[in-house]
């Protein structure tokens, strides 16, 4: 069976495939780590002690907008996937990953409706999203490997005495992975949004690079 998770650029159904594989692959890879937080669907974590068996607090993401999608136009539409990281409920640092398929061109609102986060089991009320472009040819068994390096060595961090300093600091660790050299074409680095708070709405946001603009909202389920 072919690798689907190491492969150059092909007709889009056949890279977004690829692009899927390999981000499944990173997540089971980081969850192997201890740092795939919990079982959730991808960009979940957590609310801890306010969680009840009747209802989820989420942050459901509205809109976003990207000015620059790092994307070479011969190429085609981008191929944009995400990294959360947070604290999940055992006071350990987490990084998940997720295909955002439909951030394919530049400079277009999206109004995917999706809930991007899941407090249901944080134990910090923060977490950052970043955004990066798969850039040619990317491992992600290595892209995961630089996570698991930037993020499990050293930045076990206490959410309970310092959560906005330590989830800050695992975001900083994710761009310093991202450009560890281990790759021939590094992920094109998006727009990073630090500590998004638990409970909060961001209204037309901008990211840190002043690349891409997003709205969040909480929205509680049941």
């Amino acid at each position: 069976m072919e690798d689907l998770t190491h492969v150059t650029d092909r007709t889009t159904p056949d890279r977004l495939a690829a692009l899927r594989a390999g981000i499944a692959i990173m997540n089971d890879a980081l969850s192997a780590a201890g740092l795939g937080g919990s079982r959730q669907p991808p960009l979940a974590c957590a609310l801890g002690a306010h969680a009840t068996a009747a209802s989820q607090e989420l942050s459901m993401l509205r809109k976003i907008r990207v000015e620059d999608n790092k994307e070479n136009v011969l190429k085609g539409d981008a191929e944009i996937f995400a990294i959360t990281t947070g604290f999940g409920a055992d006071g350990q640092p987490f990084v998940k990953t997720q295909l955002m398929p439909f951030l394919a061109k530049a400079k277009v609102d999206y109004t995917p409706n999706m809930d991007l986060v899941n407090w249901a089991e944080c134990s910090a009320p923060y977490v950052n999203l970043q955004l990066f472009d798969k850039d040619g040819d990317v491992d992600f068994h290595k892209l995961a490997q630089a996570l698991v390096q930037a993020v499990g060595e050293g930045l076990k961090l206490s959410p309970v005495t310092a959560p906005f300093a330590a989830v800050s600091a695992l975001g900083q660790a994710v761009l310093g992975a991202m450009d560890s050299g281990w790759f021939k074409n590094n992920p094109d680095h998006v727009d990073s949004f630090y500590v998004l708070e638990r409970g909060k709405t961001y209204t037309d946001y901008k990211g840190a690079s002043n690349n891409a603009t997003l709205t969040l909202e909480p929205y509680t389920v049941g």
